[in-house]
């Protein structure tokens, strides 16, 4: 069957987290297949691939718990993919490190925050679903888990943000 959507899941993606976790008990690969799962009940029948996988077959690529996109040639080819019209949902906590696990020095991300213009300002956990969500149609969620808030220009659709929780959160674009 073929699926115009893949799912991230790197080897070396899963050594970041077993080194250097970020939360406790937060283990990549079965935080990985709960998305999958969900993602299967909702009807949408993703290839898991990895980063050398070639892009062009797809339309989506979702990218969650990517702590660095620096494999290979990875983030040159996810930039193009985009640019040739490629739909990429980014996040949480992805982009985060370079290719030896090592926070950047002169910004946050790699490229997802110069690609979109938006500007990551709060990361937080949430283990217990006090930050609110809502898409941009209302329907509301909380969140699960890592919450990244993003400061977005004008012009760029935010299709959720934070609707209740800690003060400082409210109103911002959430991954």
């Amino acid at each position: 069957i073929k699926t115009p959507v893949a799912l991230h899941f790197t080897s070396q993606n899963w050594q970041l987290f077993a080194h250097q976790p970020i939360l406790d008990g937060n283990a990549y690969d079965q935080e990985l297949i709960k998305i999958h799962r969900s993602m299967m009940k909702a009807g949408i029948r993703p290839d898991v691939i990895g980063a050398r996988k070639d892009l062009s077959e797809y339309k989506v690529l979702v990218s969650p718990l990517q702590m660095t996109l620096e494999d290979n040639d990875l983030s040159e080819r996810i930039e193009k993919w985009v640019n040739d019209g490629g739909v990429w949902i980014v996040g949480p906590m992805t982009d985060m490190r370079d290719d030896i696990g090592a926070h950047y020095i002169d910004r946050v991300t790699g490229i997802h925050e110069r690609m979109t213009g938006a500007v990551l300002e709060n990361q937080t956990p949430d283990d217990q679903h006090k930050i609110k969500c809502a898409w941009g149609d209302g329907t509301e969620f909380s969140a699960n888990t890592w919450v990244q808030t993003y400061a977005v220009p004008e012009d760029v659709e935010v299709i959720a943000s934070v609707t209740g929780g800690h003060s400082t959160f409210i109103g911002k674009a959430v991954a």
